[in-house]
């Protein structure tokens, strides 16, 4: 239990995070720091960084990551129900060390449909796209996901 699940570590991550919005287009900027002494381990859940992405949390000891990401709401121009979000970041460790690691990039690729038809009160569709690329010595990565959410009312 606590320690003796994973071990005592000493370390910390800081993030910050900026967003601007006009009319259902939304641009965000993320930026992190993990310190060199371990990476942050959360084996309990998700991590709760900003650049916690699809395939990778940005979060090794001694990486240092940013993020651009774009969002729109299509409602504004008649697609009820539509909206999208893409996401870029890249994380770097150090070249030398016991904190050396590839390099690495992601981009991902979120497309959400909830239908306002008659008949499909509760039905969102949702797909996502990850590429994760790792510079020499590191495995590249691409994700394809399709997801059904169904809400069933039982009272």
């Amino acid at each position: 239990i606590g320690s003796e699940a994973i071990g005592d570590f000493d370390t910390y991550s800081f993030g910050a995070k900026a967003a601007i919005s006009y009319r259902g287009l939304v641009f965000s900027l993320a930026g992190t720091t993990t310190d060199d002494n371990a990476l942050i381990r959360s084996p309990y859940g998700g991590s709760p960084s900003y650049l916690s992405l699809m395939l990778d949390d940005f979060d090794r000891a001694g990486e240092e990551a940013w993020l651009l990401g774009l969002s729109y709401d299509f409602n504004l121009i008649g697609l009820q129900g539509l909206s999208a979000s893409m996401k870029y970041a890249e994380g770097y460790t150090p070249d030398s060390g016991a904190n050396a690691s590839a390099d690495q990039s992601e981009f991902n690729i979120t497309l959400d449909y909830r239908p306002t038809i008659f008949g499909f009160d509760g039905l969102w569709l949702r797909y996502r796209y990850a590429k994760l690329d790792r510079d020499t010595g590191g495995i590249d990565v691409s994700n394809n996901r399709f997801i059904v959410n169904l809400e069933i009312p039982l009272l």
